[in-house]
């Protein structure tokens, strides 16, 4: 699954969702022009039907009230069940598609390469010496490295790419629609000089 098959589906479960809650809308909207011309009805009568007035205004009340919860515990599920699909795809330092997700991804890049009779290029990425960082600098500077590499590749390799975390220090980064290797080059050449910019941590 591409990522943006991914989002196409987490936007299809959202329409649905809301579909359901535009369902459960029009049901309380009939309800409520109901009791609206109830309490018209009512309006034209006499002085001695009062009490059934502030009944019906009430229920009018207590139907809205109901709507309210109904759809903040609706979208509460909705953005549980968006944050348990994202964090199944994405690594949750970096927060880029996991090895999971490119395992997914990746036979479809294929195809679709084979299908269009364009080429792409795949790129390998580890970073030197990081196990001696974690070692003597601890985990939290390991892992501000991590969030900082990654920062960099995106910048470089840009939206219409794809980079990936396979685990530890390990990322691949594939370029679709590649058909000159003067661009792999160029694009490999700008992560390598970035990488050994001087990385800057938190105190």
């Amino acid at each position: 699954m591409s990522l943006g098959s991914f989002q196409d589906s987490l936007k299809e479960f959202s329409n649905n969702v809301i579909a359901l809650l535009q369902k459960e809308v029009d049901k309380l909207e009939k309800e409520y022009d109901r009791t609206q011309r109830r309490l018209e009805k009512v309006l034209k009568q006499s002085d001695s039907q009062h009490k059934q007035l502030i009944t019906l205004h009430k229920q009018l009340q207590d139907s809205y009230a109901e709507l309210d919860e109904y759809r903040m515990k609706l979208e509460e599920k909705v953005n549980e069940k968006v944050r348990e699909l994202l964090d199944a795809k994405l690594d949750p330092l970096t927060k880029i598609p996991n090895r999971g997700m490119f395992n997914e991804m990746f036979p479809e890049i294929i195809k679709a390469s084979r299908d269009n009779g364009n080429k792409f290029a795949i790129m390998f990425i580890d970073l030197d010496k990081f196990k001696h960082i974690n070692d003597t600098m601890g985990h939290d500077a390991g892992d501000e490295i991590l969030i900082g590499a990654v920062g960099r590749i995106k910048n470089i390799i840009g939206d219409n790419n794809f980079v990936s975390r396979l685990g530890g220090d390990e990322f691949v980064v594939i370029l679709p629609n590649i058909n000159e290797l003067s661009i792999v080059r160029e694009f490999a050449n700008k992560i390598v000089l970035d990488m050994s910019l001087t990385f800057y941590l938190s105190a």
